[in-house]
């Protein structure tokens, strides 16, 4: 049993990436192992904040995202590109009770890469990462749990 077997939980994903190595997201890191070197290259861990944050795994072939969302504090979407570097690439305040802001985890992350519309919820969105870009599909209405939908966003 290696150190990967052992983050393995409900929720990680293993992906394909454009440089032919396997991308795989585990807890709160992002790891890739190299076929031909057969060797593994891992990230630090996702910072911690103040708030209780849910993490969200999205992946693509040229990266890998999280989303950190909770009850009460702002979203942030954080990026693991195919080198394992961290970058914050979206922030959204959500409202009256969602937008506390949690500093601690601000200040370690920095500021974020894009500007994304209030009008729109992180986190009903998919995300895409494609080179230097991101891609995002946003539905626009958006199921509440109770199996109502919300009126239109925009």
């Amino acid at each position: 049993m290696n150190d990967l077997d052992s983050l393995w939980k409900p929720g990680s994903r293993l992906y394909a990436r454009s440089d032919a190595k396997l991308g795989v997201l585990l807890a709160d890191r992002s790891f890739s192992y190299d076929p031909v070197l057969r060797t593994w290259a891992g990230s630090t861990n996702l910072p911690k904040g103040n708030l209780s944050y849910l993490v969200l795994r999205y992946d693509s072939k040229d990266g890998a995202q999280m989303l950190l969302t909770g009850i009460i504090g702002k979203r942030h979407l954080i990026g693991f590109g195919n080198d394992h570097m961290m970058q914050s690439l979206l922030q959204h305040d959500a409202g009256r009770m969602r937008g506390m802001a949690d500093p601690s985890l601000d200040a370690k992350i920095g500021p974020p890469r894009w500007d994304w519309p209030q009008a729109f919820d992180l986190e009903g969105a998919s995300f895409l990462r494609d080179e230097d870009r991101l891609v995002t599909l946003n539905p626009r209405k958006i199921g509440t749990g109770y199996g109502a939908l919300l009126s239109d966003l925009v």
